[in-house]
Parts: C-alpha cells; sequence; structure tokens
C-alpha cells in the first residue's frame, strides 16, 4: 500500500527519466537495448561513427545515501506521514550476521536500502534518476547500469564530449555516492563499413 501511494507522484509528475527503464512498470531491459541499437543505426545512416560507454555502479544498494533519498522525495513534494514514513524505515538501521548458532553485535549502517524491503527499489530509482539530467545527451539507465552515446563524423569531437560527459557523471557520482565499477567499464565504437 506504501509503495503504491508513494509511487504514484513521481510517476504522475514524470519525475522519472523516459531513458531510466529498470524496476518501472511495462518497461525491460529490452527498452534500454532498442534505445542503444536505435542510436547505433541512426548514427550509421548518417555516415558517423557512434561511442558508447556502459558503466556499473558498485556496490549500489549499499551505498544509497539515505539522507539524499528523504531530500529527493521532500524536492517532489512528498511530505507528512508519506515522508516521515520513509524516513523512519531509513533511520537508525542495524547489521546483524549469523553464523551457525553464533551472531554478531550489531552495526548501525550508515549508508544502504533495507535488503528485500518493497519499497528499497522504488527508493533506489529516486536515488539514481538524477544520473540521468547530468548530461545533454542521452544517458540511458537500467538499474545500476549507465550507458551513454555520442555520435558524429569527428572522432576527436565525438571523444572530447563523451568525456565531457564522463567528467560530469563522475562529479555527480562523487556527490551522490555512487562509485563506479571501473573493472566493469566498457566503451566501444561503432564504424560505418567503408
Amino acid at each position: 500500500m506504501v509503495r503504491k501511494r508513494l509511487r504514484w507522484k513521481p510517476d504522475n509528475q514524470q519525475f522519472f527519466s523516459a531513458f531510466q527503464s529498470g524496476f518501472r512498470a511495462a518497461r525491460s531491459t529490452t527498452d534500454h537495448l532498442v534505445c542503444l541499437d536505435t542510436d547505433i543505426c541512426n548514427a550509421l545512416v548518417a555516415k558517423h561513427h557512434l561511442l558508447a560507454v556502459s558503466l556499473d555502479i558498485e556496490k549500489a544498494y549499499e551505498m544509497v545515501c539515505r539522507s539524499r533519498v528523504v531530500k529527493l522525495l521532500a524536492d517532489q513534494q512528498i511530505s507528512g506521514p508519506m515522508l516521515s514514513f520513509v524516513r523512519n524505515l531509513l533511520q537508525d538501521r542495524l547489521l546483524r550476521v549469523r553464523l551457525h548458532d553464533a551472531i554478531s553485535d550489531p552495526v548501525k549502517m550508515e549508508n544502504g536500502l533495507p535488503q528485500g524491503s518493497v519499497l528499497s527499489v522504488l527508493l533506489f530509482l529516486v536515488a539514481i534518476n538524477e544520473a540521468t539530467a547530468i548530461v545533454d545527451r542521452p544517458v540511458y539507465v537500467f538499474a545500476d547500469d549507465i550507458t551513454l552515446t555520442c555520435s558524429g563524423n569527428d572522432p576527436e569531437l565525438t571523444s572530447s564530449l563523451m568525456q565531457q560527459a564522463l567528467d560530469a557523471l563522475q562529479t555527480w557520482t562523487t556527490t551522490s555516492g555512487f562509485p563506479i565499477s571501473e573493472s566493469k567499464t566498457e566503451a566501444i565504437v561503432f564504424l560505418e563499413n567503408a
């Protein structure tokens, strides 16, 4: 019930980017792939090359800054009991580990969303949605995977524009608390067959 009510406002005010396909009704990985395929085809038809960079947010759920999520919800005019409910869900969370018959002492969690909570997916979408507005080109997001594309006929200019976009995203990752996994970062160039 809470998730349905909390989701109503962002969904009806187009808070979520059209480029965010993860964990959304009537959307899937196919949406993400179709957008990328369309970008590649459009570039090749225009006799351009296309540079695509795929990034993965490291330990995405564990790195969500909970106070930032509450602020982002408040910025969307979610307030009163609903915002209090979310704030209470996220604050003062303790973690314990059980191994056989031994249970560890509780440790206070500073960041992260509750694993298994029906609200965590929605709260994660709120936290990551901003990534789609950081740069002035399409940024396709599926859950914790981000893909940027840039096409043109001048490889140096395309590379420079892509680097600017990556720098902007790097700045965002620093302020949002979402580190990018360097080992899972991939870049590919699509060229027209001569």
